[in-house]
């Protein structure tokens, strides 16, 4: 099961890793770049098609790491607000059977914006070195300069550590809780809503 994740991550992140190679080059300031098509022409003018897989390695890092940890974070905090406990306080019920609690969509919810803010904190310090992997020399393009910054991931979270602290870690990462907490938590419900209504008992006649 788990090499089978690997291996479909692996696939989605061939097709993905270029659109977010061009998206990051475009969003930083004083780009180089007058649309996506001129970036895709001029990474491949200057760096072949290495250049759309720039970060790749990274890129696979942060993901399987930032999934692993979003579906460990989820699970653990829905089993525990769903607890005889805990759960009245969700669902404004003294039921706390297991059919009952079944339905119950609060806890879902509440436990996909912590697992996305989580993970989002978590992960931040090797999303920053992915995309700045991904965006580094980019204003050296068609030049003999080179200001190569991070030989990898690793070499990149060291060199962040060292020059830039705490500060550099947690760049951009308010942004992201903004937007992933709430995205995370609409997501796992509908991904629960859609479990649910697939069960077989449901369809029985």
């Amino acid at each position: 099961m788990a090499k089978n994740l690997i291996v479909t991550d692996v696939v989605s992140l061939l097709f993905y890793v270029p659109s977010d190679v061009i998206v990051q080059r475009l969003q930083i300031a004083n780009s180089p770049y007058k649309s996506s098509l001129d970036a895709a022409r001029k990474i491949y003018k200057c760096d072949g098609m290495k250049g759309y897989y720039r970060g790749l390695g990274a890129t696979f890092i942060v993901s399987i790491l930032a999934s692993s940890m979003w579906w460990m974070v989820y699970e653990n905090v829905k089993h525990f607000l769903y607890r005889p406990s805990i759960l009245p306080y969700f669902v404004w019920s003294k039921s706390s059977d297991d059919k009952t609690a079944e339905v119950h969509r609060i806890p879902q919810f509440t436990a996909g914006f912590i697992a996305g803010t989580v993970t989002s904190t978590c992960v931040n310090p090797l999303d920053v070195v992915k995309t700045r992997i991904q965006t580094q020399n980019i204003h050296t393009l068609g030049t003999t300069a080179s200001t190569i910054m991070y030989k990898n991931i690793f070499h990149g979270l060291k060199c962040l550590w060292r020059e830039e602290g705490v500060n550099g870690l947690l760049r951009g990462v308010l942004p992201k809780l903004v937007s992933r907490g709430p995205l995370s938590a609409f997501s796992a419900l509908i991904f629960e809503l859609v479990l649910y209504y697939s069960r077989d008992d449901l369809h029985a006649f």
